[in-house]
């Protein structure tokens, strides 16, 4: 074999083993699975995403008796910062993550605060379009460096359950660091596309969340971007039809609650208070904000 083909040959095959890299780094970004690469991975990147963390903590103002969400809460720095702000109240945390290797670290890092102290709930699902929550609960939901991966078409469902699960008045902040982001599309595991802040935005009014920005701060020589919206304190604004459809989901979507709190691992003393928290006092809300809402929508439509 003469060298110029040794050569070609050579070039060939390191141009297919830096596609196989480039492609098994992307698959492990947007769902982390167990093992040694990925676990040094995972940490540089959770280390480069504190600032993004800190800014994304500080917008949401997090008060002792807050409920909060984070969705895609990866190696839990998020939840850590988070339930910091809980500590000397009566608030709870939830995270809900696609990876089991992510869940199961974390799980581990949070044992005190899962099973001794009940103030984190960890869940793991593959689709953010089925919540498993309930309506009205959160008063902020927060993500970081996760929307890159969601699909367009899932876009609309998964934004309309953010906005069912969080309460009126409640805010929804997504954090991002554009600078950081371009090593990613410079590594071939990210494109610009996935990444603009508009593939995200776009989604936020159509499915009835108001104020919408996009913010820009400074934290620790970090040039952070964060996206923000409100959940209206009133539904009345809305299309009729469209309101009157999601209150009669919410009413049947709580008899799913309590087959949750039966199958979640936690204590006989942690499975009542999620039942009586989660689960019948947002009935009796749930019931009384349909009446409402339907007595002003039908005072509205007679006007």
């Amino acid at each position: 074999m003469s060298s110029r083909v040794t050569k070609a040959f050579n070039n060939v095959r390191l141009k297919t083993i830096k596609a196989n890299i480039r492609e098994s780094l992307r698959l492990q970004f947007q769902n982390p699975q167990f093992s040694f690469t990925t676990s040094i991975a995972t940490r540089i990147w959770s280390r480069g995403s504190k600032p993004v963390l800190k800014a994304v903590i500080d917008q949401l103002d997090i008060k002792p008796d807050y409920n909060i969400l984070e969705i895609g809460y990866g190696r839990g720095d998020g939840l850590a910062l988070a339930c910091a702000k809980l500590r000397n109240g009566t608030g709870q945390l939830f995270g809900i993550e696609k990876s089991e290797y992510m869940e199961r670290l974390a799980s581990r890092r949070f044992v005190v605060e899962i099973m001794a102290e009940n103030k984190m709930f960890l869940n793991r699902a593959k689709y953010l379009a089925y919540l498993p929550y309930p309506s009205n609960y959160f008063d902020s939901i927060f993500h970081v460096d996760v929307f890159y991966f969601w699909e367009d078409r899932t876009m609309f469902d998964s934004c309309s359950e953010f906005l069912r699960v969080l309460k009126p008045g409640g805010q929804i902040v997504c954090g991002m660091e554009l600078n950081r982001l371009k090593k990613l599309e410079k590594w071939g595991i990210l494109n610009s596309k996935q990444n603009d802040p508009m593939k995200y935005t776009i989604w936020l009014e159509p499915t009835g969340f108001t104020d919408v920005k996009i913010s820009y701060h400074t934290v620790e020589k970090h040039e952070v971007q964060l996206i923000s919206a409100k959940k209206p304190e009133t539904l009345i604004d809305e299309d009729p039809e469209v309101v009157m459809k999601r209150l009669e989901e919410e009413i049947k979507q709580y008899m799913f609650f309590q087959s949750l709190a039966d199958s979640m691992p936690m204590s006989k003393d942690m499975r009542q208070k999620f039942s009586d928290s989660v689960i019948d006092g947002h009935v009796k809300e749930a019931t009384k904000k349909f009446t409402r809402e339907k007595e002003l929508l039908n005072k509205r439509q007679a006007d």
